[in-house]
């Protein structure tokens, strides 16, 4: 894609994601695509960053052992949590369990509402399901750094770019497992510290 950009991309400060528009991306990178072409890309970006990142509030279906349970991401705010799911369902109260510092991890309180030493049934084994729903700390200014550099990922990449000499011709080329990799790594920075509990996310 034939463009003239900047390289430099400065602090961004912008804190709603839904107010991010092509003007605003102007600011990070230099390009004489047209508002609408630019558009585009944005929205792709903004696409790729949504499907990566996942909603805002989770809900988990989680199978713990002992009186700690791990989710799989970081929870600013626990929603409800409801314990043996398939036997009878219980739904805790807020001083049932308390929140990690970390925002990683539950912990079951025996001196709240509901006292219990360890989650699930006092007397149940390790199969019991425990159903928790949170919301995720605000991370739209990071969202939108990843969008900002998709699109001069994809400004910026050049299939034409590495010199070989064929038959007295010289042809540039970039591989495109380099975009690809750039591309991933730049989603992944997203989605650091999500970890596997052994449950899913429904």
């Amino acid at each position: 894609m034939a463009t003239s950009i900047a390289a430099t991309l400065p602090s961004l400060t912008v804190a709603i994601e839904t107010a991010f528009t092509v003007a605003d991306l102007r600011q990070f990178v230099r390009s004489s695509l047209p508002d609408s072409a630019l558009q585009t890309l944005l929205d792709s970006a903004f696409a790729a960053v949504d499907a990566t990142d996942g909603p805002f509030t989770i809900r988990e279906l989680l199978r713990p052992r002992g009186h700690v349970m791990g989710l799989s991401r970081e929870a600013e705010r626990i929603v409800v949590v409801i314990e043996d799911v398939r036997f009878q369902p219980l739904t805790l109260a807020a001083d049932d369990y308390q929140l990690s510092t970390t925002g990683q991890a539950l912990y079951r309180l025996n001196t709240g509402t509901n006292p219990r030493w360890r989650w699930g049934r006092p007397w149940g084994r390790n199969d019991d399901l425990v159903d928790v729903t949170y919301v995720r700390p605000d991370n739209t200014a990071d969202r939108i750094r990843v969008a900002v550099e998709l699109v001069q990922l994809e400004l910026n990449y050049q299939p034409m770019l590495f010199e070989q000499a064929v038959e007295g011709f010289i042809e540039r080329f970039q591989p495109r497992e380099s975009y690809e990799a750039e591309r991933q790594g730049i989603l992944s920075s997203l989605i650091r510290g999500v970890r596997d509990e052994g449950g899913f996310i429904i």
